[in-house]
């Protein structure tokens, strides 16, 4: 004789998010969270309700079930399903951690890394008040349309002055000496460099 026996997978006791390196600030993560038993079978009895979080500190952040959606704070895996997937959206870069969360059971995590986007813009500090022939110091900085910082590749910013009659009036790269410039460069790594005036 012979007997067939179905083995069920036990009760869900760790979640698991797919890892996703980084995103482009502005842009969405996609993911998906997967219950398994101790023994690392996938689970389909019962619908299972979830906590998302992150620790961002950006204020647009948010997870939705598609991009562009409504913001959202639980999604569930559904009866005879193992998984359910969401996104994630932020414009502050740094890097996150991202949980899928239930009481008893291992939380589901990510790390994240939010990347400037392009430049859109720059940020001139402004200069403390300074005595008649010494060198006022400036701060420029490159921003994306988020206003984070961008650190990738070299940058050359070219340096005007308007309604300057004095002919003495120059820029320089350094605070005492040196010669005279029309520019200065933002490295790459960096997302601002020093002048004066």
């Amino acid at each position: 004789d012979t007997d067939t026996v179905a083995f069920t997978p036990a009760a869900t006791t760790i979640y698991s998010l797919n890892d996703v390196v980084s995103i482009v600030a502005g842009n969405y993560a996609y993911y998906t969270v997967t219950r398994r038993d101790q023994f690392a079978n996938l689970v389909t009895s019962g619908p299972e309700v979830l906590d998302l979080a992150s620790d961002s500190t950006g204020l647009n952040k948010k997870f939705s079930l598609t991009q562009g959606g409504g913001s959202i704070t639980q999604v569930t895996i559904p009866d005879a399903g193992s998984q359910v997937s969401f996104y994630y959206y932020d414009d502050l870069t740094g890097n996150w951690t991202i949980d899928a969360s239930r009481s008893g059971i291992t939380t589901g995590t990510d790390s994240l890394q939010v990347v400037p986007a392009s430049i859109d813009h720059f940020v001139l500090s402004a200069a403390a008040d300074t005595t008649a022939g010494q060198r006022a110091a400036y701060t420029v900085t490159r921003e994306d349309i988020f206003n984070n910082g961008v650190t990738s590749g070299s940058t050359t910013v070219y340096l005007y002055r308007a309604g300057v009659a004095d002919a003495n009036a120059e820029f320089y790269d350094v605070a005492v000496g040196g010669s005279p410039v029309t520019s200065v460069d933002i490295a790459d790594t960096s997302s601002s460099v020093n002048f004066w005036y």
